[in-house]
């Protein structure tokens, strides 16, 4: 069976809190799934120090994504996928 990385799913700013605590003794997760609207650059970049993945849900507007794409964010859910990966190709 091949190796399958888990990533925890935040919702909301009391888990991420959680996550982010819990994180520093657990090295089982190899990243998050979080609700976009509770990134930020600072948060990304301290998931990122950590060398945890970050995949930001779900992003329908291109200017957020772009943002995201900026910080650095492994992957981003959208119900817009050819549109997103159209517009960050470039």
């Amino acid at each position: 069976m091949p190796a399958i990385d888990l990533l925890y799913s935040i919702d909301v700013r009391a888990k991420l809190d959680l996550f982010l605590s819990v994180a520093e003794r657990d090295p089982l997760p190899r990243g998050i799934s979080c609700r976009h609207t509770l990134l930020t650059r600072p948060i990304v970049e301290e998931l990122r120090r950590r060398g945890l993945a970050v995949v930001a849900w779900t992003v329908d507007d291109l200017d957020r994504a772009q943002e995201l794409a900026d910080w650095g964010v492994d992957g981003i859910t959208t119900h817009r996928v050819a549109e997103l990966r159209e517009a960050l190709r470039h």
